[in-house]
């Protein structure tokens, strides 16, 4: 048990860090490629004991400490270090949003960088969304009203209604996968589900694609 001082450390750092980033434990476990669960097992359950060392770099520029810090090496009462590359966090205020790479159009979907490539201004319909995103378009099944290099903005708490079109989101082998697609119809098994090149309609599982997250914006690509 001689390490419990330093991972007692290291678990008061998180938690006081997604807290001074107006973040919450499961949306930074997603941004890991983990599953929602992932950080509030390791603060409360100690699950993984220590921070793997894949996943602490990526922790570390999410929380904007010093990697060191995130194995139990800052003393006691130390203050967070700021990454020497990186501003103060203003990231998180009411006029930019953080901006993924990348959407898949395509029906199989691609890997979302686990934390932010960018940041942005946001439109007027997300100027005061709480966790509102951005992705960048992979692909070219949704043109032409998404094209390949188009900026996506989605809304993650905004109510389903059929016609909307959708940024879907499922978990494969510790990765985010999304894909843009216009919302038919769903139940509790599927969601129906519309592309536009090639022009087809088909289903997803909701248990495979867990998250649907309605798109009401876009930058169309310079």
């Amino acid at each position: 048990m001689a390490d419990q001082g330093p991972q007692e450390r290291v678990r008061k750092l998180v938690r006081s860090r997604v807290a001074e980033l107006r973040l919450s434990l499961s949306e930074v476990s997603l941004k890991l490629g983990r599953n929602h669960a992932y950080l509030q097992q390791f603060l409360e359950r100690g699950i993984p004991r220590v921070l793997p060392e894949r996943v602490r770099p990526a922790l570390a520029a999410i929380l904007q400490v010093d990697e060191s810090a995130l194995r139990g090496e800052t003393p006691a009462g130390a203050p967070p270090v700021q990454p020497p590359h990186r501003p103060a966090p203003v990231n998180d205020s009411a006029t930019e949003l953080p901006v993924y790479a990348s959407a898949q159009g395509g029906a199989e979907g691609m890997s979302v960088t686990p934390e932010p490539i960018d940041w942005v201004p946001r439109p007027r319909p997300l100027q005061h969304v709480a966790k509102a995103y951005a992705v960048y378009v992979v692909g070219d099944s949704m043109d032409p009203a998404y094209r390949h290099g188009d900026m996506a903005f989605v809304h993650p708490s905004l109510p389903l209604l059929r016609g909307s079109d959708v940024m879907l989101l499922r978990e494969e082998n510790g990765q985010m996968v999304a894909m843009i697609k216009h919302l038919v119809s769903w139940n509790e098994r599927h969601w129906r589900v519309k592309q536009f090149n090639p022009d087809r309609e088909f289903q997803l599982s909701r248990q495979e694609w867990r998250q649907a997250n309605v798109v009401v914006a876009k930058y169309n690509r310079r």
